[in-house]
């Protein structure tokens, strides 16, 4: 089934979150992930930081995007890593 919200949170209440609005969040935390990442990584940025502390703030993003979205949706913003699961679910229960 569905687990959005989080269960684990009883302050957000279960209507508070369609299944549109899930995906839209998806999609808001992805589009955010990829304008940080692509700014990280453009090389005609001239205040990027240096290579080697480009992973620690890819990291720190995707750690902070877990703890705003995750009570809400889970947060798989890989949609490979949040689809599969659930298609294995669905054929095999």
């Amino acid at each position: 089934g569905e687990y959005y919200p989080d269960p684990a949170y009883p302050s957000i209440p279960q209507s508070a979150v369609s299944t549109a609005g899930a995906f839209w969040m998806q999609v808001f935390a992805t589009g955010i992930m990829l304008m940080f990442v692509v700014g990280l990584t453009d090389e005609r940025n001239p205040s990027r930081p240096t290579p080697g502390m480009i992973p620690f703030f890819i990291g720190m993003l995707i750690s902070v995007l877990i703890c705003l979205f995750a009570p809400y949706n889970q947060a798989g913003m890989n949609p490979w890593r949040d689809f599969c699961p659930r298609l294995v679910a669905l054929w095999f229960g």
